[in-house]
């Protein structure tokens, strides 16, 4: 989706294939975007919904992603279980190949390196409820790890890069770039121009 219209637009075609296809016997529905969360009365109807959904349009598929052993679904950046009538939260990250947040050695400020992990407890403590909350602790020790290890340098001093502490300048033109790498050089400063 390259332009800012799209996203609108396909939360308004999404809407369209919706309100053709859905059917009696659901509970719930709740869509952000292109994640659906749906609770019916019979895996049957689930299956309908699901196959009704996919018949609409030969290039969009939804996929259905059953509970865990625990009852556990992940919705977003949760999982939901029922239990007794009452909705549990956890707050839930997705797998991804590397667990890496935002690398500390990355161009990034400082200060928008620490942001990620204050947003990601920020959105543990409103996620989580408290009978679900003893799981979110485990979450937050990772959290804290990885804040340690990838996001937090030990110090403010960068770590040694090859060719120099990469200095991300905006490019006005060629006469002015040639000036200011002339005056890095001179300066010996251990520095990567990048415009």
């Amino acid at each position: 989706m390259s332009s800012r219209i799209s996203p609108l637009l396909a939360v308004i075609y999404l809407d369209r294939i919706e309100r053709r296809s859905l059917v009696t016997g659901i509970l719930f529905y709740k869509r952000y975007i292109d994640d659906v969360f749906v609770i019916g009365s019979t895996a049957f109807d689930l299956h309908t919904m699901v196959e009704n959904l996919n018949s609409c349009d030969p290039n969009i598929r939804f996929t259905v992603e059953s509970p865990d052993d625990s009852g556990s679904s992940p919705y977003l950046n949760t999982k939901v279980r029922i239990c007794n009538g009452t909705t549990q939260f956890l707050w839930y990250k997705k797998p991804i190949p590397k667990n890496i947040l935002l690398h500390s050695r990355s161009a990034h400020p400082l200060y928008m390196k620490a942001t990620v992990v204050r947003n990601l407890i920020i959105t543990k403590k409103k996620t989580c409820n408290r009978v679900f909350a003893r799981g979110g602790r485990e979450h937050r020790a990772n959290i804290g790890r990885k804040r340690l290890q990838d996001i937090h340098p030990s110090s403010w001093h960068p770590s040694f890069v090859t060719g120099g502490v990469p200095l991300v300048l905006p490019y006005v033109n060629e006469h002015t770039a040639r000036d200011v790498s002339r005056v890095v050089k001179a300066s010996m400063l251990p520095i990567k121009l990048i415009f």
